[in-house]
């Protein structure tokens, strides 16, 4: 019972100094932490300050801007062909190639660089009987096109390749190059942007509110009038005067939806 109360009375001061060294390790380290703890309750107040606008509650207003123009088209775009049939299939390619070279090579002579001419279209297949049982032949169809920036030649190509031996004009339009679509998209999507955000200034005056930021932009259509489909065969175009061609001015347009924040 001696022994016992004995080093119950030793245990004692033992734990009051364990104690009062936790009690310094504390002080110490919330001493240290103090910049931290500063820093974290800054931050906080930052948040709780921008919180209405990235936060999940937000108020915004969508609104869609548009905007257009008009431009001379400088580039032609003219495909034609020729259509060959022969008993074999061997035979019927031989003399679309031929006639084919015979095509190029004239509109050539025109001022039509090679690297403005491709082959959009080349095809074989077999030709049957009206019961559509028995081969008597084979069809080879080949396609070019002219894409070229010499806007006045467009009647001369089409009588040119059509009197060489082309007995299809398959199509012929004017366009816009690539370079001349990118100058008109970079300008129109600035001022469909502006014209939507002129029509949310708009609804919001009314309301007393005022757009204090852009939550998102997104770009819906760029667009530019489609290819009339434009079709002739040869032995319209031997019967006719010079083949009349006219060009327009191309509609562009531009649309954009914009949300705004308020």
């Amino acid at each position: 019972m001696t022994d016992n109360r004995q080093a119950y009375i030793i245990a004692i001061p033992i734990a009051v100094a364990i104690f009062a060294g936790l009690a310094v390790i504390a002080v110490t380290n919330n001493s240290g932490n103090g910049s931290i703890e500063k820093s974290a309750i800054d931050n906080l107040e930052a948040y709780a300050q921008y919180s209405p606008i990235v936060g999940i509650r937000q108020n915004t207003i969508t609104v869609s801007g548009s905007a257009s123009t008009s431009a001379a088209p400088d580039q032609l775009v003219v495909s034609f062909g020729v259509d060959t049939q022969a008993l074999t299939a061997s035979d019927a390619t031989q003399q679309n190639a031929q006639k084919m070279s015979a095509v190029v090579s004239a509109v050539q002579e025109l001022g039509i660089k090679k690297d403005e001419i491709s082959t959009s279209n080349f095809s074989i297949f077999p030709v049957y009987d009206k019961e559509g049982r028995s081969i008597t032949g084979y069809r080879t169809s080949n396609t070019v096109t002219v894409t070229t920036d010499k806007l006045q030649l467009a009647s001369k190509i089409i009588d040119t390749a059509v009197d060489a031996g082309a007995n299809r004009v398959d199509n012929i339009f004017f366009t816009l190059s690539d370079d001349i679509r990118k100058k008109l998209s970079d300008q129109l999507i600035e001022e469909a942007v502006k014209d939507a955000k002129m029509k949310a200034e708009l609804a919001l005056k009314p309301l007393d509110m005022q757009i204090i930021g852009v939550k998102s932009i997104s770009l819906e259509h760029f667009g530019i009038p489609q290819p009339v489909p434009f079709e002739m065969f040869a032995k319209e175009a031997a019967m006719a005067p010079p083949t009349p061609i006219f060009e327009s001015e191309q509609q562009v347009s531009m649309s954009v939806t914009v949300v705004f924040l308020i």
